[in-house]
């Protein structure tokens, strides 16, 4: 009986040892996930239109550096507009610029995405075209054609 006991409390402590260590390693592997924000840092968001809704973005950036890009919602297609809000974020931490090449089959998606992070800059007081941005021009406005004059009105007779 005093045997079953002692095997019973240390199976209990080698099995407490486990979980602790398993804790401990879990907390340190995701440690390099904890974002600090440099002194100069901004968490800044904005959000912009999409091709199917809004693109809502969470900019951590300073006067010359982003910090962290992160898509925080969007509407966009599956397959589509995903491939750029997968990608987008990582190119711009990667190049740290704004003027990057949209993926192709998802361009709405991709100005939708630079233009809310240079609005999330904007809305910091940082000028987003340190980072190379250029804000889109609006296509010029079509000029109708003229209309033909009518044509003149047969002569009865």
């Amino acid at each position: 009986m005093e045997r079953n006991r002692t095997a019973n409390l240390i199976a209990m402590i080698v099995a407490a040892i486990l979980m602790v260590v398993l804790i401990v390693g879990h907390v340190r592997a995701n440690q390099s996930q904890i974002f600090r924000m440099p002194e100069d840092g901004q968490l800044l968001t904005a959000s912009v239109q999409g091709r199917n809704g809004p693109v809502e973005v969470e900019v951590a950036a300073g006067p010359t550096a982003f910090y962290r890009v992160k898509i925080l919602s969007h509407e966009e297609t599956e397959g589509i507009g995903t491939l750029a809000v997968d990608a987008i974020p990582n190119t711009i931490m990667e190049t740290q610029r704004l003027d990057f090449d949209a993926v192709s089959g998802a361009t709405i998606t991709s100005e939708a995405i630079r233009s809310a992070v240079a609005s999330a800059l904007e809305s910091g007081g940082i000028d987003p075209a340190a980072f190379g941005y250029v804000a889109p021009t609006p296509a010029p406005e079509k000029e109708e054609a003229p209309k033909p004059a009518p044509a003149p009105a047969a002569e009865a007779g």
